[in-house]
């Protein structure tokens, strides 16, 4: 039962999402860490290189991120935790697999923490490429590697949550509640605030009162309701302001931001929103 006025998740990891997790990051880490290593020695544009190390911790923290929602896991502390761990495991197999691909095509597979120290300590005294006449050594080096880790760990650890993070979790049925249905699009929020307070106090007053604008309206609020159909015990509310712009080329982007995500509604708010919108 939410005693918050918005969702929040259990915390239950479970063991089977614990499983889950594991073989997914062991498996994510060896796989694309060698897939990096080796991409990273052989394309040679450096401006590539940095979306390939966003990408590699990004898709890492992803894939842990989904496994944990498989494994209907609901503690983000948790998903952060092992994608921080993940990142770094395969931070290490990237280097393993880049010092393969760096020796040559008989090059030694140095795998222990101290053979690689030496490893890279040698790298980091001599060079190991070159761009616009410049050969970076020692701090430089170590600083690019540095940033490298970080990028790839970070977002290894952030988007490890993603997942589940905005997905509410229906506890009695044991499973995600993905059944939603929206409401646009409705006049702007003025003042949300006041459209806070007021929900929190269980007074819908300025969310009933928003009338519908036009289908070509350039900032409008819509609504988004969130239940599970099994138990019909579970509702939720999002309020997203929503702004339609047009770039220098002509094309349109859609701005979302959340005003209001997830808060709990009662059975006979969620109808009445419905029926005062006529969904």
């Amino acid at each position: 039962m939410q005693k918050s006025k918005y969702y929040e998740h259990s915390g239950t990891i479970g063991l089977m999402g614990l499983i889950y997790i594991i073989l997914a990051g062991a498996i994510g880490s060896l796989l694309l860490g060698a897939i990096y290593g080796y991409a990273i020695f052989y394309i040679p544009f450096i401006y590539l290189n940095f979306f390939i190390t966003l990408g590699f911790g990004g898709i890492l923290g992803l894939l842990i991120g989904y496994s944990g929602k498989f494994g209907k896991v609901r503690n983000t502390k948790a998903l952060v935790f092992f994608g921080l761990i993940f990142g770094i495991f395969a931070q290490y197999i990237g280097w393993v697999s880049w010092i393969h691909a760096f020796s040559g095509k008989e090059g030694a597979m140095v795998a222990s923490p101290s053979n690689m120290y030496y490893v890279v300590k040698m790298v980091a005294d001599n060079g190991a490429w070159s761009i616009f006449g410049w050969t970076p050594k020692g701090f430089s080096i170590y600083s690019i590697w540095t940033i490298e880790a970080l990028m790839i760990i970070g977002a290894s650890t952030l988007f490890a949550c993603i997942p589940i993070v905005s997905t509410p979790f229906c506890e009695r049925c044991n499973k995600w509640i993905d059944k939603e249905e929206f409401i646009f699009p409705l006049e702007p929020i003025e003042n949300v605030e006041i459209l806070t307070s007021q929900l929190e106090g269980s007074d819908f007053t300025i969310l009933n009162l928003l009338k519908e604008t036009d289908d070509d309206a350039s900032i409008y609020t819509q609504l988004k309701l969130l239940f599970c159909p099994d138990c019909q015990d579970s509702y939720f509310l999002t309020v997203t302001s929503v702004e339609i712009t047009e770039d220098d080329k002509g094309e349109i982007e859609k701005n979302d931001d959340d005003i209001i995500e997830n808060f709990v509604l009662t059975s006979d708010q969620y109808n009445k929103i419905k029926e005062l919108h006529g969904v």
